[in-house]
């Protein structure tokens, strides 16, 4: 049986935090005049001059925090920041694949066996609905949450295989990735 573990200060005010810091380095930022000869074209001309190699570091950022439960929201948002729309996508779609697969492997290697039974009746109703078609209800759920960290830990810690994870997360995550790339994209474009 799996018991619930009490939720720390950190975990609490984690995202309150990042964000708040986000948005105090924005206002710095703006406040300062850095953003007066500062344009996302450059950016993403500077970014994009490392080729391959700076897609490979996006990959491996987006892998780290994904470990780290670091919301993958972050990552798609940065790519549609430096690749833009179409390629924003791609390599979005690319690290997300990469993060969300190297997090369950870990999380399989290290968590030891899956979780069958819990105390929880919703979590109970969850498991049994995820368990009788797995790639339907992986797509819904990742249609809803996306690159969530702590779906990906779920997942690992249930009996569903690497496949069916894996098939059920990438149809999922197309819509959200798409969009919010794209809206990305077009924000940065009226915030400049």
């Amino acid at each position: 049986m799996m018991t619930e573990a009490p939720i720390s200060r950190w975990q609490q005010w984690r995202m309150p935090l990042l964000i708040a810091l986000i948005l105090g380095i924005y206002v710095y930022a703006r406040q300062s005049g850095l953003f007066a000869d500062t344009h996302p074209e450059q950016i993403r001309n500077a970014v994009q001059q490392w080729g391959v190699y700076g897609v490979i570091f996006y990959v491996l950022i987006f892998c780290a925090g994904q470990l780290m439960h670091v919301p993958g929201i972050i990552f798609v948002i940065t790519a549609g920041l430096i690749y833009g729309q179409i390629w924003g996508v791609a390599i979005a779609l690319l690290g997300a694949a990469v993060g969300m697969s190297v997090t369950f492997m870990v999380v399989r290697i290290v968590g030891g066996t899956p979780v069958k039974k819990t105390k929880r009746p919703y979590i109970e109703k969850l498991l049994a609905k995820l368990h009788s078609r797995p790639i339907t209800h992986i797509a819904l759920i990742r249609l809803v949450v996306s690159t969530a960290p702590w779906l990906n830990y779920m997942l690992a810690l249930s009996t569903v295989r690497f496949r069916e994870y894996f098939v059920g997360s990438m149809l999922g995550i197309i819509l959200p990735v798409t969009g919010v790339v794209y809206f990305t994209d077009v924000l940065i474009a009226q915030l400049f």
